[in-house]
């Protein structure tokens, strides 16, 4: 299985068969960093046998090498995006979307941080109701939503499950 950096971001696993198909559409160069299994540091994927013609000599070290990737499987970071914003609203998704490097948990990060946005909104819109007295029970049912919204999203992403959040407005995509 390969792994290759895209947008600063590690994407993987690929099977031999998907990567040599990014290869051949471009989509992985041949200065692209890739790693896998049994390689001891990323390296520039026209020095693997991605690119290197068959019976050619070994590639020489990569200049500057980078971390293996992170195990894809670990849930935390997804799960934690939606915690935080239950906790710290927009500020703990958004710092997980600004410097999260997996792509599941930047995933979560984003939705999380929608939510907590469009929830901000909301509550703003219901301050001049409170002078109608209806707008004392929408806060409520609003912190009611948000606190099942964010556990149903922290399952869901313990999971591995996609989730998105209802009611939301998307500002960041």
């Amino acid at each position: 299985m390969w792994y290759y950096v895209s947008q600063g971001a590690s994407v993987g696993p690929v099977d031999a068969e998907e990567m040599a198909r990014k290869v051949q559409t471009g989509e992985v160069g041949p200065a692209t960093p890739v790693w896998r299994e049994g390689m001891a540091d990323w390296q520039e994927a026209r020095l693997t046998e991605l690119f290197r013609a068959e019976g050619g000599p070994p590639p020489p070290p990569p200049g500057r090498p980078l971390a293996p990737p992170v195990a894809s499987d670990d849930v935390t970071l997804p799960v934690m995006a939606h915690v935080l914003g239950l906790l710290t609203g927009f500020l703990g998704p958004l710092i997980l979307y600004l410097v999260g490097t997996d792509p599941r948990a930047k995933e979560h990060a984003r939705n999380a941080l929608n939510w907590q946005i469009s929830l901000i909104i909301y509550a703003v819109v219901c301050i001049p109701l409170v002078f109608f007295f209806i707008g004392v029970f929408l806060i409520i049912a609003l912190g009611i939503l948000d606190l099942v919204f964010c556990i149903t999203a922290a399952i869901r992403a313990g999971n591995r499950q996609p989730y998105t959040y209802p009611m939301t407005i998307p500002f960041v995509s």
